[in-house]
């Protein structure tokens, strides 16, 4: 009966080698030649058997640091406090403040706001845009996104209002990576500065944001504690 088989000779470094094709007589004196194993299996094994030691490897380097060579900013002044819980709350506290931004990180955020909104208010004078998020509220981290909403721009067509901040963004040549999610839950533009490589997500017409940053503001005003968490 013909039929197909696969035989392996053993095995290098756990994976299977395929074996040469083995050949059979067949009824009437023909000879049937048996498949070899796949090769693809074969290096699939391979992959994952050198995946698996560069982790291996990946982590003996990581016990390979010393103590001595691995610092963090404020490592001096946690190391003088022998209490777990009152280190954990100055570790919290000192990194909150190591993520704060820079006065140049925070003119650089500002004016890039100032561009988009300019490009939005010449094509709708009369119109409000609202900063909120985490810029808003100043919990941002370096690498956050800026989110704005436009108000009062008498937009009928939603989607052709965000193609329109789309299009005008890439004539003054403001804009990289766009997209335009007309049919999004919240539409909005996402695009990325060019000059600075900050993310914006621009929505219309949405309260729930500054209505959100406003109340968060408020809470941290109450409760400065909750910041760092």
């Amino acid at each position: 009966e013909e039929g197909a088989a696969v035989t392996t000779n053993g095995k290098q470094n756990g994976v299977a080698e395929a074996s040469p094709p083995a050949v059979a007589p067949k009824s009437g004196g023909e000879v049937a030649t048996y498949i070899r194993l796949a090769e693809k299996e074969a290096e699939e094994d391979k992959n994952d058997a050198e995946a698996a030691e560069e982790k291996v490897e990946e982590e003996d380097a990581r016990r390979d640091v010393s103590p001595t060579s691995f610092s963090l900013p404020w490592e001096v002044s946690c190391s003088k406090i022998y209490s777990p819980l009152l280190r954990l709350h100055q570790e919290i506290i000192e990194f909150t403040e190591f993520l704060q931004p820079t006065e140049s990180e925070e003119e650089m955020r500002s004016a890039a706001i100032s561009r988009v909104k300019g490009v939005i208010l010449s094509l709708w004078p009369h119109s409000q845009v609202k900063v909120f998020g985490s810029y808003e509220t100043g919990l941002y981290l370096p690498t956050s996104d800026i989110d704005l909403v436009v108000f009062n721009t008498n937009c009928i067509n939603l989607a052709s209002g965000l193609r329109k901040v789309a299009n005008h963004l890439m004539r003054h040549g403001m804009a990289k990576n766009l997209l335009v999610l007309s049919k999004a839950r919240i539409p909005i533009v996402k695009f990325e500065d060019v000059e600075t490589g900050l993310n914006f997500d621009i929505s219309f017409e949405i309260q729930g944001g500054p209505e959100a940053a406003l109340f968060i503001k408020d809470m941290i005003t109450k409760l400065p504690q909750i910041k760092p968490l």
